[in-house]
């Protein structure tokens, strides 16, 4: 996705798919990044961040500063529970570094009767959004790169 957006005071999300839940569990979530508390205290304020119900990745890349951002998360699969051995952040068609995780096995519960479609934004953010993909399977950096640069796989 390419998004724009400028300064915040809170989480904002961007894409939320599965069962929702108070801890999250069973959902998965792209979202920019707020505060830096607790196992946070590393990260990076308005970076990307993958979260799998208590599991995320937080990238290192400013993304709230006005301009249009190519972003793109990757979920490899695999019940690893080092986050960092199944998930990607890409920020302008190169791999963003983590700043924070915290690890777990990502589960997403989309068979469940309250498991709620993929939503997108947040009515209380106002960023632009452009140009989604939601893309089955897991993107080479290559793929990525060409998805950055020719807008196309």
């Amino acid at each position: 996705m390419k998004i724009k957006a400028g300064q915040f005071n809170a989480y904002r999300k961007l894409l939320h798919w599965g069962k929702p839940s108070p801890s999250g569990k069973g959902s998965c979530r792209l979202w920019v990044n707020r505060g830096r508390k607790g196992s946070l205290t590393t990260a990076v304020e308005g970076a990307a961040r993958l979260g799998f119900g208590n599991a995320y990745a937080v990238g290192s890349t400013n993304i709230c500063d006005g301009q249009w951002h190519h972003v793109v998360a990757v979920y490899k699969g695999g019940t690893s529970k080092k986050l960092a051995n199944t998930v990607s952040i890409y920020i302008d068609g190169n791999l963003d570094h983590l700043s924070a995780r915290k690890d777990g096995i990502p589960y997403i519960n989309t068979n469940s009767a309250s498991s709620r479609p993929l939503s997108i934004g947040s009515m209380e953010y106002a960023c632009d959004i452009d140009e989604l993909y939601v893309i089955e399977g897991a993107l080479s950096q290559d793929e990525v790169m060409q998805l950055f640069t020719k807008n196309r796989l």
